[in-house]
């Protein structure tokens, strides 16, 4: 490839970053100028939207809901799909209009004061948290809720985006809105967010998403099914453990509380880290909370991608059988 042609490529490039970037960004200040019930109209026009018309994401949300809840009805399999579309929109566009705005956070966020009396005491002795986490409820509200509302220096770990014009709009202005969440892009996580530890910060860490086996993934049971996650909790606590940094792991989600704001739900291991077999055992454990919250708040989850990517390769054909068909893609 010539010089000219890699030049013509970059600058082809960059105008497409730009194109992508300028409706996004002013679909994000239009947000950001709504009344409070514009969000929730946008949200339900999303979700009809997503519901209606994009019917390979309407059906991903439905086999998933089903892989998970395989004794519900065709019908409560799809009210709960599309609510969760529903909530899905609206926790994303409410997180964008909250902003740093004070009015917003305490009309749309809160701290519950069980969840408050389970940190607490790790406040008080100076403890850092490795906050467990799962995409259910406000999950990128939570990161202003424990900076804003708990008092925390936090970090947490998201996934660059290619385009520079919206990483820095949604990784930067959306999320350091809250003043004080650091961002951690995944790739070179684990330095990072040793470092951050290092440094002082609290770890917010996202437990259910699918981590291949060539990336570290480790199977656990979720739902009645096998599946690949990331072992990093366990293993940045046995770290601290190591280096003798004060840290402990607590589980915690955010979801729509009965007063229509989010909130937050708090809750510690069971038993001390040096009692777990290995960090796969404690690993289920926090998979297993994730699973007690989703049954609890099923709507709330984000069955909007393939969790249930990877079926291991000696599944009986009973076990097979519960799978979503995209686990044998």
């Amino acid at each position: 490839m010539t010089q000219g042609t890699k030049d013509t490529r970059s600058f082809l490039k960059k105008i497409r970053h730009w194109l992508e970037f300028i409706p996004l960004w002013g679909g994000y200040h239009l947000i950001r100028m709504l009344p409070y019930w514009g969000v929730l109209a946008l949200a339900h026009c999303a979700e009809n939207f997503v519901w209606f018309l994009l019917w390979p994401y309407r059906n991903l949300v439905v086999v998933n809901v089903h892989a998970a809840f395989p004794e519900w009805d065709s019908q409560k399999v799809r009210a709960i799909g599309k609510r969760s579309i529903y909530n899905l929109f609206r926790n994303l566009l409410e997180f964008f209009w909250v902003g740093s705005n004070p009015k917003r956070l305490n009309r749309c966020y809160c701290m519950p004061e069980a969840g408050m009396k389970c940190l607490q005491p790790h406040l008080e002795k100076g403890e850092q948290l490795i906050i467990v986490t799962a995409h259910l409820g406000g999950w990128e509200a939570a990161g202003t809720i424990a900076v804003r509302l708990c008092h925390l220096k936090l970090a947490v770990v998201a996934k660059a985006m290619n385009n520079p014009h919206l990483n820095a709009l949604l990784n930067g202005s959306g999320r350091n809105a809250t003043g004080g969440v650091e961002v951690l892009f995944s790739r070179g996580a684990m330095r990072g967010t040793i470092k951050a530890l290092r440094n002082g910060r609290d770890i917010a860490t996202l437990v259910d998403q699918n981590t291949r086996l060539s990336e570290g993934g480790v199977w656990v049971d979720f739902f009645g099914l096998r599946v690949l996650s990331s072992p990093a909790p366990a293993a940045l606590l046995r770290y601290c453990r190591d280096h003798h940094i004060p840290a402990e792991i607590v589980f915690s989600v955010s979801p729509r509380m009965e007063d229509g704001r989010i909130g937050a739900e708090v809750c510690h291991l069971r038993k001390p880290l040096e009692e777990y077999a290995d960090e796969q055992e404690l690993l289920q454990e926090m998979i297993a909370n994730t699973e007690a919250a989703i049954r609890r708040y099923p709507d709330q989850y984000l069955w909007l991608y393939k969790r249930f990517r990877d079926a291991p390769l000696d599944a009986s054909e009973e076990l097979k059988a519960k799978y979503p068909a995209y686990a044998f893609e």
